[in-house]
């Protein structure tokens, strides 16, 4: 059965209400800038249900257009209940348990509340998902190495000292070239890119500017604090 309209614009509404410093995108998909990243709020309806269900989100404003940076999420998480379960939010009974979930996603990701986000802020998320799995899983993979790079990106776009040295460990791993194969990507080739990215910073920088201006991100809230 379709959810109705009106309870999709409901939701949204009790969403963006809860996080204020997010911006509508899309009916379920809540967004705001940070320095050179997007991140919010995604609800995912469930599949054969009538339920959604809340995922963080990350994604770069560093790829060439707004259309790829979408295609090169760098993590995507969800919440969990005090009994450490998935939530599973009725559409139409969403505000039964919505409170509960709310205490949920300002615990386990308060960055959505934070006025100014930092650097800090930002290589904290990512350093507490890489902890888990599946990415702490898979030590030299292709996604590993994707969100590797992500991290040296976030330190080159504030002119880091640390990026250098992000770079000499991201070489000196033995990376699996047969993951990287089944995604079409040459081990090496990718370095090259990689470094080239960091002799050319202008150049990210400048990439990352244009996309922020793009008229699809024309409606989200920037806030960030080098």
């Amino acid at each position: 059965m379709p959810i109705r309209t009106e309870t999709k614009k409901i939701i949204a509404t009790d969403w963006l209400k809860a996080f204020p410093e997010l911006s509508g995108y899309a009916q379920n998909k809540f967004y705001r800038i940070a320095g050179c990243v997007l991140l919010g709020l995604e609800l995912i309806k469930l599949p054969r249900s009538e339920e959604y269900r809340p995922h963080f989100v990350m994604y770069p404003l560093w790829e060439e257009n707004p259309d790829k940076c979408f295609t090169a999420i760098i993590l995507v998480q969800e919440f969990y209940t005090k009994r450490n379960q998935q939530f599973s939010i009725p559409y139409e009974n969403h505000t039964l348990i919505f409170n509960e979930v709310l205490i949920s996603v300002g615990e386990q990701k308060p960055i959505l509340s934070y006025k100014e986000i930092s650097i800090g802020h930002l290589l904290g998320v990512m350093e507490s998902y890489a902890r888990k799995a599946p990415l702490s899983a898979t030590t030299n993979s292709f996604h590993q190495a994707k969100f590797r790079e992500a991290i040296l990106k976030i330190n080159l776009y504030e002119g880091r000292k640390e990026t250098e040295a992000l770079y000499r460990e991201i070489v000196g791993i033995n990376w699996d070239k047969i993951h990287f194969k089944a995604y079409g990507v040459d081990v090496d080739d990718w370095l090259q890119k990689v470094h080239e990215c960091i002799n050319r910073r202008e150049d990210f920088l400048r990439q990352i500017e244009q996309n922020k201006l793009d008229k699809k991100f024309g409606r989200l809230s920037w806030s960030y604090r080098a």
